[in-house]
């Protein structure tokens, strides 16, 4: 469990500091994500890629998904949001973008498949490395 203090002030004095009204003490609890399938990529340092993921529709009725990643700055989603009939299969088109200017050598992303009520329905994650 990890506790976060924070703190509501009044804005604006003299100093430019503001006056301490109240506190809190933030108790969050979360779980990792329930990972479906695992995704290990080698990609090229400092240049974007595209890949496309098979996707298929478990339900036995038409379903809009949508799809979202943890980290946009790293893995992009370029349509997100997916229709498709009852027990029928498409893919979901991905943007790995460019890590030029970090030093990172390896990265995780989350994809997150979520039915239109909200329910996740499908949760990927990539392991990348860059070379």
């Amino acid at each position: 469990m990890s506790s976060c203090l924070v703190f509501a002030a009044v804005a604006g004095s003299v100093s430019g500091v503001g006056r301490p009204v109240t506190a809190w003490v933030l108790n969050i609890q979360a779980e990792p994500p329930t990972v479906t399938e695992t995704h290990e990529l080698a990609l090229a340092f400092g240049q974007q890629c595209r890949k496309r993921l098979p996707f298929r529709n478990p339900l036995t009725r038409q379903m809009e998904f949508t799809v979202r990643s943890s980290d946009p700055e790293i893995l992009q989603v370029a349509s997100t949001s997916l229709k498709l009939a009852p027990l029928t299969a498409s893919h979901i088109d991905l943007v790995f973008g460019p890590v030029q200017g970090r030093m990172i050598r390896k990265a995780e992303c989350f994809l997150f498949i979520s039915t239109s009520d909200g329910q996740v329905s499908d949760t990927r994650l990539f392991k990348l490395s860059y070379t």
